[in-house]
């Protein structure tokens, strides 16, 4: 299997302490091309990870814009529990339960995008809400709108028709329960996200208008919860402005790139760091060291464009079919440009010691069966019975005898 027959760009990541919030210090985003806070998603970094730790017994959220990007979240066994990959959404949160543990959000590029865009931010709870909705007892709701539905035994689901002549931003709340959560756009039928049930006990999308159906279901009927779902007129934001100051320096770029350049992007690719795998096979890992999780397997010959090294230059940044992943340097060689790799400060995590019992063997003891004792005593009684007649008759033959 060969993975790179020619450059594919590699996920970059740093560390973003945010001391003040709930999460406690460890969420890892890109250091892409970027205005302000602007994640500019394009053929050198076509997608991020962002790993998202909680600290314990605490909830938080993280918020997300985007702009011709697709949106993934996998729980910290690596199943998937959201995606959604529409034009049509450009706005996210995400609402994580008490003790959700670790998640990992990725942010790609949506097929055929030259480029595209993200925001992310972490926050202590959901953004404000600048409108305020009335309540109401419908299933149908309309901007201004929201209405409570309880997931429980005897009704597990519900459907939700939104309507919104404008963007819209629909919010879904189902605190302790792990829910299923369906956006789809009912003129076109394509599901626009998709969120199972996990530890993530609210979503909040921002859309464009349109007629839309949210259908929900509890996996668990046996934790009811009330599920509360609200329309509101979407948010204003700078997040369009920053992209289209973007994409106005990105046309300026390519048109002052004169024929002097013309071999600029070849000049590139020859100069990029390579590893080729020596090793018969290799993990590749969520993070850099034995501790983080597993995501695929790289063998012998594969050549991988490689990224970054970790503070320790152990272990690599490599890409990958769909994204990227850690290994370590130990694996490959090195071919190319790989003397001022990047160098990323995301915590090395060692394998866990495994845990050892060592439990005495069992000594076989000699048990007799409580039938099989009296049958041995009734044995025993049987026997001196007959001794004793026995020796009574030889006392009256000595008696007769004499």
């Amino acid at each position: 299997m060969k993975r790179l027959s020619s450059f594919i760009p590699v996920l970059t990541l740093l560390s973003l302490m945010i001391s003040v919030l709930p999460f406690s210090g460890a969420v890892h985003t890109a250091r892409a091309q970027s205005s302000g806070d602007l994640i500019v998603l394009n053929d050198s970094t076509p997608g991020i990870d962002v790993v998202i730790n909680p600290s314990p017994d605490t909830t938080g959220v993280i918020g997300v814009e985007i702009n011709n990007a697709s949106v993934t979240v996998t729980d910290a066994v690596g199943n998937l529990v959201f995606e959604t990959a529409d034009p049509a959404v450009s706005g996210l949160e995400f609402s994580f339960a008490p003790n959700a543990g670790t998640h990992t959000l990725t942010i790609n590029r949506l097929p055929g995008a030259t480029q595209g865009y993200a925001r992310i931010a972490a926050l202590a709870e959901m953004t404000a809400l600048e409108t305020t909705p009335q309540l109401v007892t419908s299933s149908t709701l309309s901007p201004a709108q929201e209405a409570d539905f309880p997931l429980n035994a005897s009704a597990p689901s519900s459907v939700v028709q939104v309507t919104a002549p404008d963007a819209a931003t629909v919010t879904a709340r189902f605190p302790g329960a792990p829910v299923t959560a369906q956006l789809v756009d009912v003129s076109t039928s394509r599901t626009l996200a998709t969120l199972t049930g996990s530890l993530i006990d609210g979503v909040r999308f921002t859309m464009d208008g349109g007629s839309y159906e949210l259908v929900l279901l509890n996996n668990n009927a046996a934790r009811e919860t009330v599920a509360n779902i609200s329309v509101v007129p979407a948010p204003a934001s700078d997040f369009e402005t920053l992209v289209a100051q973007a994409e106005t320096s990105a046309t300026t770029t390519m048109t002052n790139t004169g024929p002097a350049s013309s071999n600029a992007g070849s000049a590139v690719q020859g100069a990029r760091c390579t590893l080729t795998v020596t090793a018969s096979s290799v993990n590749m890992r969520s993070g850099p060291g034995m501790g983080y999780s597993v995501l695929d397997y790289a063998f012998r010959g594969e050549n991988l464009a490689v990224g970054g090294v970790n503070p320790g230059s152990g272990w690599l940044l490599v890409g990958t079919d769909t994204g990227s992943a850690w290994m370590s340097s130990e694996a490959g060689t090195l071919a190319g440009a790989c003397d001022n790799l990047a160098v990323y400060d995301i915590p090395y995590r060692a394998a866990p010691t495994p845990q050892v019992t060592i439990q005495q063997p069992q000594v076989p003891v000699y048990r007799d069966d409580d039938d099989d004792h009296d049958d041995y005593g009734d044995y025993d009684d049987d026997h001196d019975d007959d001794h004793d007649d026995d020796h009574d008759d030889d006392y009256d033959e000595h008696d007769d005898d004499d």
